[in-house]
């Protein structure tokens, strides 16, 4: 059976860590940390009005490891960075031709290098309002003999909204913002949304469901090469992914991550509408 898992692009606006819509801020001094991993492996890619995927003559392979920090500067504002390492391979199916100018082989090293800054504005009778401003650097690589990246080869810099509610029963925060891309890659329009509540009568597991949007605004034309081929960090990319995350507190410090993921996706670049789509991450965190 066709494996056709479709590898989104593991950035600050796409990435499915557990801190995604975090309009809380850490207070002054304290940190939380997370490291995480997601395996993927696919062969194709589902187009629309089609009933069979489309394949793309290749078995791609992609491990990804991502270390994620957020710390409090003052009570109000708080420092973030994102850590990401990309180790993918793409071979040739045995029955396909290859693409002209195209190879098998690996490519393993950093993704796009993440920093941000989020500033709490209120909070309230449990409601809390921020902002914030983040930023992606062009630390990715890119192999145009094998198609495959570890990123996207742009700067990206933009701002964010963030609302959130706590109550004794549950959480609840959203986010909306915008991701404006050097290098002639299109901007995106980010967004996201997530609830959630402890569980259990130790209130040891921690439960939330969310949802994560961007929508390309197709204002750039970055040519992508021989990335087609392997559908990895492709320019106009627009998807929404919905997802149930499970955390158990290990300790009061220590907490294991389990992330179920599904998305459907549209890829203007390859003329590609992709159904729902399993993923499957694990992280765990520390906090002082």
């Amino acid at each position: 059976m066709k494996k056709i898992i479709f590898i989104l692009a593991f950035t600050v606006v796409s990435q499915q860590l557990i801190y995604a819509q975090q309009a809380w801020t850490s207070p002054k001094g304290k940190f939380y940390s997370q490291l995480g991993f997601t395996y993927l492996i696919y062969d194709g890619i589902a187009v629309a009005g089609q009933f069979n995927p489309e394949p793309l003559n290749r078995r791609v392979v992609h491990n990804s490891v991502q270390g994620y920090i957020q710390y409090g500067i003052t009570n109000k504002l708080m420092l973030t960075a994102v850590v990401p390492l990309s180790i993918t391979k793409s071979t040739k199916n045995a029955d396909a031709l290859q693409p002209k100018g195209l190879s098998d082989g690996s490519l393993n090293g950093l993704s796009n290098l993440q920093a941000g800054l989020t500033y709490r504005l209120y909070d309230k009778n449990g409601i809390v309002l921020s902002s914030k401003i983040s930023s992606i650097l062009p630390t990715a690589r890119r192999d145009s003999a094998t198609g495959l990246r570890t990123g996207d080869d742009s700067f990206g810099v933009g701002p964010s909204f963030l609302a959130g509610y706590g109550h004794a029963k549950f959480f609840t925060s959203t986010e909306i913002g915008y991701l404006y891309r050097t290098n002639n890659y299109s901007g995106q329009i980010i967004g996201g949304f997530q609830i959630g509540k402890s569980l259990g009568k130790n209130k040891k597991l921690l439960g939330i469901l969310h949802a994560d949007l961007r929508i390309s605004a197709q204002n750039g034309s970055y040519n992508d090469g021989n990335t087609k081929y392997t559908a990895t960090y492709l320019n106009d990319l627009s998807y929404v992914a919905y997802g149930l995350k499970f955390g158990y507190k290990v300790t009061p410090k220590i907490m294991l991550w389990q992330d179920i993921r599904f998305w459907s996706t549209n890829v203007s670049d390859i003329g590609a509408t992709l159904g729902l789509f399993p993923g499957l991450s694990f992280s765990v965190s520390y906090q002082n």
